[in-house]
């Protein structure tokens, strides 16, 4: 804290009432079972946050998970699209959301092709969630229009409601663990943390840019976003994902990811040890080798420093996905390649585990006999 307290008090107690807008958006979740065309099966989950949807959908009979983002038009419907690595629209999805149904069309990419969806709510097998959207922001000073803000955002994941025999108490202690800052895990709520969290971030931001020159305003917009979103919930699993990015000035922002699996009909987490021994982790790392030199692309390399990695051995992480398709293991910025090459990440196929999960582990009920 710098001199002068009681103006410091004076300018922070101004700035949190006049600027800071707190905005909870209508959010729902949904675990949609249904066709397209009336026999192709799929399973599609979907988040709405505001007036935008996200989510993804696989056919069941490929397990392929496809990324949907979207929003409401003008007609009042749903309209989902399927996004290329190259950047182009390649699928849509059209829709209405009534009662626990999900009604429309889906169309290729040149919109000749129409068939037929028709989808219904289904947590036979899945969580049913409940997520609560937060988005705040404070200015940084009051009489000037081209003032620098923090940007606060945040979405929190709560059970509604689980499968018959499942325990409901156990799984929503477990998500309000994993969305708790260690200083804030005694009793309070995962809201109660994150309104602290976004107290404790805002006074910060205000502390630090009090005396920020016109001239570097650029460097004084803050940010701290983060996000869940569920990357798989079937066949008694569930897979979330948190990511989170932050931006306190400098060349560029840190984001990360990191993911829960959901043992639903035990009510725990599952973690590397609940999937592998050492001597199946051992085997999983050698074949990590090949699948790493083909993330970066690079022809004939000698070594994985070689193919742009920051070290010279990669070890199983125990940050990994749970979907239908099978084990995605997920690597931060900067954990073993540098930050241009974003987040590695290592699928491995169900066929290609077979005979490396552990025979007492739950998981390996999702591998197809």
């Amino acid at each position: 804290m710098r001199k002068q307290h009681f103006f410091l008090f004076l300018f922070l107690f101004s700035a949190f009432s006049v600027f800071a807008q707190k905005s909870q958006l209508k959010t729902n979740y949904y675990h949609f079972t249904g066709t397209i065309n009336s026999n192709l099966p799929i399973i599609m989950d979907l988040t709405q946050n505001g007036n935008s949807y996200s989510g993804s959908y696989f056919y069941t009979k490929y397990n392929v998970p496809i990324n949907l983002e979207g929003k409401v038009n003008k007609k009042n419907e749903i309209e989902l699209f399927v996004m290329s690595q190259e950047g182009k629209k390649i699928e849509f999805i059209t829709g209405k959301i009534h009662q626990n149904t999900f009604v429309g069309n889906w169309k290729n990419k040149d919109k000749t092709k129409t068939l037929a969806i028709s989808l219904v709510e289904n947590y036979s097998k899945s969580i049913d969630f409940k997520m609560i959207s937060i988005k705040d922001s404070v200015k940084l000073f009051k009489n000037n229009k081209k003032t620098p803000q923090a940007i606060f955002s945040q979405m929190i994941i709560e059970a509604k409601q689980v499968p018959q025999g499942s325990n409901l108490l156990k799984i929503k202690e477990l998500l309000r663990k994993s969305q708790s800052a260690e200083k804030y895990t005694s009793a309070q709520s995962t809201l109660e943390t994150a309104e602290n969290g976004k107290k404790a971030f805002f006074k910060e931001y205000l502390e630090v840019n009090q005396d920020q020159k016109e001239e570097y305003f650029y460097t004084a917009n803050w940010s701290d976003e983060s996000s869940a979103d569920v990357i798989f919930n079937d066949n008694y699993f569930t897979t979330l994902s948190f990511s989170n990015y932050m931006y306190l000035g400098g060349a560029h922002g840190m984001y990360g990811e990191t993911f829960l699996v959901i043992d639903i009909k035990n009510g725990k987490e599952i973690k590397l040890n609940d999937i592998f021994d050492k001597q199946s982790l051992a085997i999983l790392e050698k074949k990590m080798i090949k699948k790493a030199y083909s993330y970066t692309g690079v022809e004939n390399p000698k070594s994985l420093q070689d193919a742009g990695y920051l070290v010279d051995k990669i070890e199983v992480t125990d940050n990994f996905s749970l979907t239908a398709k099978g084990i995605a293991f997920v690597y931060q910025p900067y954990e073993i390649a540098p930050y241009a090459a974003g987040m590695p990440s290592f699928l491995f196929t169900w066929e290609e585990l077979k005979g490396l999960i552990k025979a007492d582990s739950s998981v390996l009920s999702m591998i197809k006999k």
